[in-house]
């Protein structure tokens, strides 16, 4: 399977099974959660998947995943808690540094 496909079973089961909880601790302790942070930090190509969800409009609470992948922390202060600005702070990270 490609790190797309599988970054596809995960993410799907993350949000599929996950509480509708909108506590950070908890969606981040999901077993599928954490499964994407250890492939990305495998060297697999995860950041790439989730900008392609981003740039879909698939916005989720990607970015203690990409925190943790790749040591950045993108945000603005001033987009913090606005899920859609967030997005774009990493897309323009993304894109700026090419990983």
């Amino acid at each position: 399977m490609s790190v797309e496909e599988d970054f596809i079973i995960l993410a799907n089961e993350w949000k599929a099974t996950r509480s509708p909880s909108s506590r950070t601790d908890e969606l981040i302790d999901h077993p599928a959660y954490q499964k994407i942070i250890q492939m990305g930090k495998q060297g697999q190509d995860v950041v790439r998947c989730i900008m392609q969800e981003f740039e879909s409009g698939r916005i989720d609470h990607w970015f203690p995943a990409l925190r943790d992948i790749t040591g950045a922390q993108p945000i603005q202060e001033k987009n913090r808690g606005n899920l859609t600005k967030m997005a774009e702070d990493w897309l323009n990270w993304y894109t700026d540094n090419a990983i």
